[in-house]
């Protein structure tokens, strides 16, 4: 659902999961047929978010983005400004 915890931070429609409005049955059972009927896609997906998980969105990579954020603001430096995944700056 679009609004269940990070979807939005995570989920990239239709590239690595699918998202559907959160009141919508309908919208889910038509992804999850269209999943079922194109195998290929539903192997795609499945790919791209182990990707996205493991590339972009894990412990070790909010962990060291966190620190160096941490130490530029004790230092007082520029933070580093980071467009995807973890620490990224929120629109």
């Amino acid at each position: 659902s679009e609004t269940a915890g990070a979807t939005n931070l995570l989920v990239k429609d239709g590239i690595n999961g699918l998202i559907y409005k959160h009141d919508s049955s309908d919208e889910l059972q038509r992804k999850i047929i269209s999943l079922i009927a194109d195998k290929d896609a539903m192997n795609r997906l499945g790919i791209e978010a182990y990707r996205t998980i493991l590339k972009e969105q894990n412990s070790s990579i909010a962990a060291k983005r966190f620190s160096a954020v941490a130490e530029a603001m004790v230092n007082g430096k520029e933070w580093p400004v980071y467009t995807s995944g973890p620490m990224r700056l929120m629109e």
